[in-house]
């Protein structure tokens, strides 16, 4: 049915709608074919993230070679996003690793937040690191926020000491309302009450 339609938008509106319905491995896959055909990328995006959140697991993997292709930094970032809720652990990495090419610092983001909530520990300072080099604060600090509930004690410290070059007064106070709730160390408490 979605063949039929000639628009992208039309498509991808089919195609969102029976996401949730497509339980059919071949008809995944025929849903991932149709989609990767669309020229517009932002619809592309959007089926793409809404089969990420409704498909089998094995079929992640087909989405995220997909998203690989898109160009549209939001639209991938979307796709990425949503993978990063689902996709295999062992996976996580090659999502940061696309991650990181992405200059739209809101997309960047907005993936890397997903990604600190389900990242190995092992590549957590990676995305600490990837925060780092945001220069809108308050996309630093949503990033920042994701990760203190996960990085670990040793790396509180840093993460304190970025929260402290954050002039912007809400985005600051969301990462300290965030690492307050986490703090265990009286050393860093003091630390953070000086801000």
């Amino acid at each position: 049915m979605a063949r039929t339609l000639q628009d992208d938008e039309s498509r991808a509106r089919v195609l969102g709608a029976f996401a949730q319905h497509l339980s059919s491995s071949a008809i995944m896959h025929e849903a991932l074919k149709e989609t990767h055909a669309m020229q517009n990328e932002g619809s592309k995006g959007r089926v793409l993230a809404e089969l990420a959140q409704r498909t089998q697991e094995d079929v992640l993997e087909n989405i995220l070679e997909i998203a690989r292709t898109i160009r549209d930094e939001g639209a991938r970032a979307n796709v990425l996003g949503a993978l990063a809720q689902r996709i295999p652990e062992k996976e996580l990495g090659h999502i940061l690793e696309i991650t990181q090419k992405i200059r739209d610092e809101g997309a960047r983001a907005s993936v890397l937040g997903a990604l600190a909530h389900r990242i190995a520990e092992t590549e957590l300072e990676q995305i600490l690191t990837a925060a780092q080099e945001l220069q809108t604060e308050r996309f630093r600090a949503s990033v920042l926020t994701a990760l203190t509930q996960r990085l670990p004690e040793d790396l509180l410290k840093h993460l304190l000491e970025m929260a402290r070059t954050i002039q912007d007064r809400e985005s600051s106070a969301s990462v300290l309302g965030a690492l307050a709730q986490r703090l265990s160390s009286s050393e860093i408490m003091q630390e953070a009450l000086k801000i």
